[in-house]
């Protein structure tokens, strides 16, 4: 891990890379492989871009390997009974913070990308397998007004959805299908004398793929004495 300035009091940045070691710690008492292993790295990058500008980039990776079938305590392997699974995250994303000096209120810009994958099946030839894709991007503003607070933002999802089932299940081989997502919201914190706060709100969901929309109201109140 990695963790430090590149330019003192503007931009720093993170690295850290883990992978596991049980393998390396468990498999000498067995005397054999452990059946499964796993690691993440992330790397982070904060700028200041000025006193009222922040821009963050992110990127993350994991990953888990795992065999299924091998009786360990037995010391018994058969190849063709082992079953092999893997399980993969890449993402990215990048948020940028503004606050301008004419209006009290904080904006917010996030992108993102994501990809999860997993395969299973024979060790060296997986049969099935799933993708899933990612596309994200989102805008949310507090304002602030007296003592009150309001929220709004803008979203949008975009998934693909990737699967190889080789025809195990109802006859599935190939398919693929697309999502996407959109809405907003709106949401205020409304202080009512000294121990009363509501936060109402309201929240838009739209799937175009699907022809199908829905509207939350929403409400909130905590009572402190």
């Amino acid at each position: 891990r990695f963790e430090g300035p590149v330019n003192k009091g503007s931009v720093s940045v993170l690295a850290s890379v883990r992978e596991s070691v049980i393998d390396q710690g468990v498999a000498r008492y067995i005397d054999q492989p452990m059946p499964y292993r796993f690691g993440d790295r992330i790397g982070k990058l904060h700028a200041v871009l000025s006193n009222r500008s922040q821009l963050s980039i992110t990127v993350l990776s994991t990953y888990d390997r795992a065999r299924i079938g091998e009786d360990l305590i037995n010391n018994v392997v058969d190849v063709d009974g082992i079953t092999g699974i893997t399980w993969a995250n890449k993402a990215a994303g990048i948020r940028y913070l503004m606050l301008p000096t004419a209006l009290p209120l904080l904006g917010r810009l996030n992108l993102s990308v994501s990809k999860f994958e997993s395969d299973s099946g024979p060790i060296g030839n997986p049969d099935r397998s799933v993708e899933v894709t990612q596309f994200s991007s989102s805008i949310d503003v507090s304002y602030s007004i007296g003592t009150n607070d309001y929220d709004w933002g803008l979203f949008t999802n975009s998934y693909v959805f990737d699967s190889e089932l080789g025809g195990k299940y109802q006859n599935i081989d190939f398919d693929r299908e697309y999502v996407t997502e959109v809405g907003g919201y709106i949401k205020s914190v409304v202080f009512i004398g000294s121990s009363l706060r509501l936060t109402p709100g309201i929240r838009l969901q739209a799937f175009p793929s699907k022809g199908q929309s829905f509207l939350e109201p929403r409400l909130r109140a905590v009572y402190v004495r």
